[in-house]
């Protein structure tokens, strides 16, 4: 009896001395814990002001009136404009999606360069059933096309086209609402979107422009690929900015701006 009971007293005390250490290293690991989501939180804010002002950076280009003026030389020798408008009336199976828009190769130290307007369409079935379509243009204080469409309306189109950046203001980013930013450095990949308001002048523009009806406020959609902390620098590293007034169905207007020092040439077209 009394070997037992030494013994009961032994597991008793064993007992308290382990959860007393299980209680301390239970305490070390949430300490651990706490502070490895400070540092994650503290990153992600890092992460967030980075990707933020990586595309402040972008957006000082909307707007500019004269593409001239977007070519930087010390920037790359050759800078890829971009800009499209993509409509779809519902998500009906048999509703195409149509993109318009243009692409332009610019020389950033002649400042003249070549691309094409493009009208696509595109239908959730077989890809034979889909519809592309490019019309050459050259670029030399002005757009101009190649050949005659045979469509005096559409050739005025193209020749006065513009560019998203031309005329886009979007203000102060820091004023508008974000819905999120996130950075993927596996990719890498980074994004932010924030919400536009019906009554900006560029949401009523747009809307006046191109017949987006949809109801809502629009969603800005910034996304890039690279590092966030540098300039893009070639097709692989660039950063787009896209408005959504629907995403399902696709009604939207985006652009781009990159730059390279790799040379197309025209037989690409």
């Amino acid at each position: 009896m009394k070997y037992k009971k030494w013994l009961i007293l032994g597991c008793l005390l064993l007992d308290t001395v382990f959860i007393s250490g299980c209680h301390v290293q239970g305490n070390e690991r949430s300490n651990n814990q706490e502070t490895s989501q400070q540092e994650t939180g503290m990153k992600q804010k890092e992460i967030s002001k980075g990707v933020l002002e990586s595309f402040e950076s972008t957006l000082k280009y909307y707007p500019t009136p004269k593409i001239e003026d977007v070519l930087d030389e010390n920037m790359g020798s050759q800078a890829i404009l971009q800009s499209e408008v993509s409509k779809q009336e519902n998500d009906k199976e048999e509703t195409p999606l149509v993109s318009t828009g243009m692409v332009l190769y610019m020389d950033t130290s002649t400042k003249k360069g070549h691309g094409y307007y493009f009208e696509d369409t595109f239908y959730d079935g077989p890809a034979s059933e889909d519809k592309e379509k490019k019309n050459p243009v050259t670029y030399d204080q002005g757009i101009h096309l190649k050949e005659s469409t045979g469509n005096q309306e559409l050739d005025d189109k193209i020749i006065n086209f513009k560019f998203l950046f031309q005329y886009a203001n979007f203000g102060d980013l820091s004023k508008k609402k974000l819905e999120g930013a996130d950075y993927n450095p596996e990719v890498p990949l980074f994004s932010a979107e924030y919400q536009l308001s019906n009554e900006d002048s560029l949401v009523k523009k747009l809307r006046r422009d191109y017949g987006f009806n949809q109801e809502g406020n629009p969603i800005l959609v910034l996304d890039g690929r690279g590092n966030y902390e540098n300039t893009p620098t070639s097709d692989f590293d660039y950063r787009n900015v896209d408005i959504y007034f629907s995403k399902n169905p696709t009604n939207s207007i985006g652009s781009s701006i990159v730059y390279n020092d790799v040379s197309k040439k025209d037989s690409d077209y």
